[in-house]
């Protein structure tokens, strides 16, 4: 069963069959490409045919691996990997292509990530605004929705103990980290459609309804 399809896709979110597939296997995508090392090459990952330009960058990725650990000395880095269990085939083919095997669980962060997707389509964020944050605009629908989650997951007997001014201050902090983690990669995206003459109003309606997908491309360091 796929990754939407355990994990839905946030309050309000009910994709058709179609683009549940697509969503599917979007984040499917994430999953393999977010993993470490240790987890390629773990059980929860298998093998599949790749293309020769996979085997050259599976090649590459390896002389990465080797100069960042045993310093280019493959003398030494292959004695590091049968130290753990693994060989030069083993490790070639999972950095070539994988798939997650499907009786493995799936990470808690891909589950936030699925939810965080759909909220950040959200048109109308509520929760109030006008925090002075960068990219506020599309970000306020994942605090709406991170607060809701939030509160419901506490005793109302301890919810009761924040007042507004409280919660607040919670939004606030949560939508200034967000804004301070995303506004790179916001902002490179905002500088492209700038140069094609798109407003800020525009560009948060576009973004809105695309969806972030690109901002969820992982970029790997040399071996992780």
């Amino acid at each position: 069963m796929g990754v939407v399809a355990n994990y839905g896709g946030g309050a309000g979110f009910t994709p058709g069959c179609g683009e549940r597939d697509g969503m599917d296997a979007f984040f499917e995508r994430v999953l393999v490409g977010a993993a470490s090392v240790d987890e390629l090459l773990s059980r929860d990952f298998e093998s599949v045919p790749g293309q020769k330009s996979d085997a050259d960058r599976a090649g590459r990725r390896l002389a990465a691996w080797c100069r960042s650990c045993a310093s280019g000395d493959w003398r030494q880095f292959a004695r590091r990997l049968d130290r753990d269990g693994w060989d030069f085939a083993l490790v070639l083919e999972r950095f070539a292509g994988v798939r997650r095997v499907s009786s493995a669980p799936v990470p808690g962060w891909l589950q936030d990530a699925v939810w965080i997707e759909a909220a950040l389509r959200g048109v109308d964020a509520g929760g109030g605004g006008g925090l002075g944050c960068a990219f506020e605009q599309l970000l306020m629908p994942v605090v709406v929705q991170a607060e809701a989650r939030l509160w419901s997951a506490v005793a109302a007997p301890v919810a009761g103990l924040f007042g507004e001014g409280g919660r607040a201050s919670l939004r606030r902090a949560l939508v200034e980290q967000l804004s301070q983690l995303c506004a790179p990669a916001l902002y490179a995206l905002f500088d492209t459609a700038r140069a094609g003459s798109l407003s800020y109003g525009q560009f948060v309606v576009d973004m809105r309804g695309r969806g972030f997908g690109g901002c969820l491309r992982p970029s790997r360091c040399c071996c992780g």
